[in-house]
């Protein structure tokens, strides 16, 4: 019987003293479960500059499991694990399994028992958080305003620490993204999704790479590029104004009709008319604006950002 086979990733960036540990977790999972899948462990290096890519190349020698991508500059988090993704030769591919150990490995247990229940896609749920606690806070209200302007789509304190088959790999890597948030991506299909609740705990070596300024852009292509916030803001405020635009014109229209026939009521001449143009003016400025905002929230989608390249590749066919 053929075993099926799983992929990890994991990207890195500066993470010497988490590579060795990071692998190690991998392997003795599989040996716990008595090697029932087989895997295959693809660490993305966003280049790195201590010694992470050279821990990374000696474990690939000793173990043809430990496959290794090497970015030719950092490109980030996300659009490191999108292109990895076209490097899986698997049944299933844990889609980021961080090199900090924030994220149980256990998680993987529970989650390849979904798989076996006809589940395509199983996402881990980090509703406890073992962090300061501005940062959680901070995350609570950005998951619920997610969660709120794609209704539905982004999950509460759900990341990229998610199970996948191969046919969700594929069809997420048919979106032509270059700055790809890869939670709402998969989230947005169709197919058989779970939760597993896990907890998210404290790194224990080397310091985190993700600072407050790189969360909040991270938050912000979520928000902005992938719920349309922008174009709606748009449109509702011209809606509005618009509205208010032609309820004001209504108003003047009876005092100039009033004023045509009752001497006593006083109007300064051109002002209402002024005001009225200028707040249709806006409004049909608004309504253009959040046209084109719609449009180019569509090509952010695909073409901001700047396309990953490999400068090698280790233990790959």
């Amino acid at each position: 019987m053929i075993k099926k086979k799983i992929s990890i990733i994991t990207p890195v960036f500066n993470e010497e003293e988490n590579i060795i540990d990071c692998n190690k977790s991998v392997k003795e999972f599989f040996l716990q479960i008595n090697n029932k899948y087989d895997y295959e462990h693809i660490f993305v290096d966003n280049s790195s500059t201590d010694s992470s890519l050279l821990k990374m190349r000696q474990l690939s020698i000793t173990d043809k499991n430990v496959k290794v991508l090497v970015n030719n500059q950092n490109y980030g988090i996300l659009p490191s694990i999108f292109n990895s993704l076209k490097y899986c030769k698997s049944d299933y591919t844990l889609v980021c399994y961080a090199a900090d150990l924030q994220d149980p490995i256990d998680f993987l247990l529970e989650a390849l028992k979904k798989s076996e229940q006809g589940y395509e896609i199983i996402y881990a749920k980090r509703n406890k958080r073992h962090e300061k606690i501005l940062y959680k806070y901070l995350k609570k209200t950005y998951y619920y305003l997610a969660k709120k302007l794609t209704n539905n789509i982004l999950k509460q304190n759900v990341s990229s620490f998610q199970l996948i088959s191969d046919k969700v790999r594929k069809e997420i890597l048919t979106v032509s993204s270059n700055n790809p948030f890869i939670p709402y991506i998969i989230q947005s299909t169709t197919f058989k999704k779970i939760g597993i609740e896990t907890v998210w705990i404290e790194r224990k070596k080397n310091i985190a790479k993700n600072n407050f300024f790189s969360l909040m852009d991270e938050a912000i292509n979520a928000i902005c590029n992938y719920s349309g916030i922008a174009s709606k803001i748009s449109f509702i405020l011209s809606f509005a104004l618009f509205t208010f635009s032609i309820i004001f014109l209504i108003y003047n229209v009876v005092f100039l009709i009033k004023e045509f026939f009752v001497k006593n009521i006083e109007i300064a001449n051109g002002i209402p008319s002024i005001i009225i143009f200028n707040c249709i003016m806006f409004a049909a400025i608004l309504v253009i604006l959040g046209i084109l905002s719609e449009n180019v929230n569509h090509l952010l989608q695909a073409k901001i950002g700047k396309k990953v390249n490999i400068n090698e590749k280790i233990n790959f066919d």
